[in-house]
């Protein structure tokens, strides 16, 4: 399942928690594509009981006295969320390369409470993994390897299960789950866009016509100096990965039926250009058809 370098790296983790009493687990995109058979260089390590920064440094330090390790450069600078996106710089993340290979380190994170208008969260609560896994975008998305019982983890239940049906669906109520943070509306779609045979779940759809959750994601593109909602860089950012997708038509036409694609493209409510009929013998079909 893994590389010899990825089994490099979770042997010396699992070796470091045994030292701290933590239990770590790699989260997220690293094991659906692991899972799906597709290699993927984006590990993110969750700790249960300190911050990422905390179990970078004892990392460090362990790396520096274990016989094991201590004559091999096994990890690199510590940094932390400096020059990262903001939702970030309150979660005490850190950054390093272990063997080379870049990892994102953080504490699990529970109960988020969320100020209307902004993704980043006012307050983290500390959390189980459970917990972690339920506030997640995706069912396929929250599931963990926990590198000490060395196990797939499914706490939602129906990540597993749907990964095989490639259904993409909120482990929470989808309206809870985009309202705290919109942009996970892009994300669903960037999914749809990536997976071939992926489909929304029929919940998920109904919840993408939420008008507050695409207030918030389209508001600073209609009001650029408004203090809330989405940075237009993000979704611009969300809006590439769709349009390089296996199908970005299909991630369009929901964006279109939901009445998102108007907003984002900043139409006037009195002009309708998407639904103009071309009326000419090259062009049969209405502008979004076509």
């Amino acid at each position: 399942m893994f590389s010899e370098k990825e089994q490099e790296i979770f042997e010396f983790l699992r070796d470091a928690a045994q030292t701290t009493g933590s239990v770590c687990r790699v989260a997220g995109g690293f094991v659906r594509d692991q899972l799906l058979g597709i290699s993927s260089n984006d590990i993110d390590i969750t700790i249960d009981n300190m911050t990422g920064i905390e179990f970078a440094e004892a990392l460090k330090q362990f790396a520096a006295i274990d016989p094991r390790y201590r004559d091999k450069k096994v990890i690199g600078t510590v940094k932390t969320t400096e020059g990262r996106p903001e939702q970030i710089k309150n979660l005490a993340v850190s950054f390093t390369k272990i063997f080379g290979q870049e990892i994102e380190i953080l504490n699990l994170r529970g109960n988020e409470v969320y100020e209307e208008g902004n993704r980043n969260p006012i307050s983290v609560e500390a959390a189980t993994p459970e917990g972690d896994a339920f506030r997640r975008d995706l069912t396929i998305n929250a599931m963990f390897y926990n590198i000490n019982t060395q196990q797939v983890e499914d706490f939602t239940g129906k990540g597993m299960e749907d990964l095989k049906t490639l259904t993409l669906r909120t482990p929470l109520d989808p309206i809870k789950t985009f309202r705290d943070d919109p942009l996970r509306f892009l994300r669903i779609l960037r999914f749809y866009s990536r997976y071939e045979e992926s489909e929304i779940a029929p919940e998920v759809r109904r919840a993408l016509h939420d008008p507050v959750v695409q207030y918030q994601i389209t508001r600073k593109i209609v009001n650029a100096s408004d203090e809330k909602g989405i940075v237009v860089e993000r979704t611009a950012d969300e809006l590439r990965k769709i349009m390089v997708g296996n199908q970005p038509e299909r991630a369009l036409r929901v964006m279109y039926e939901s009445g998102l694609l108007k907003g984002l493209l900043n139409l006037p409510e009195s002009h309708h250009p998407l639904d103009m009929e071309q009326q000419n013998k090259h062009h049969e079909q209405t502008v979004i058809d076509h």
